[in-house]
């Protein structure tokens, strides 16, 4: 969440050889999100174009 109260998403865009290597980058780079009584893993892809 920024200064003014607006969630926002962070983005990085990775080029590999394979899916394979997009799905393994992002699984070793995903974080947890944990709070009171939740806790939740931050990894979505959106498009994977080869």
């Amino acid at each position: 969440m920024d200064q003014d109260g607006v969630i926002r998403s962070r983005q990085q865009f990775v080029e590999t050889n394979s899916y394979a290597d997009v799905i393994e980058y992002i699984e070793s780079n995903a974080g947890w999100i944990t709070d009171t009584d939740c806790a939740f893993k931050v990894a979505y892809i959106v498009e994977v174009v080869e």
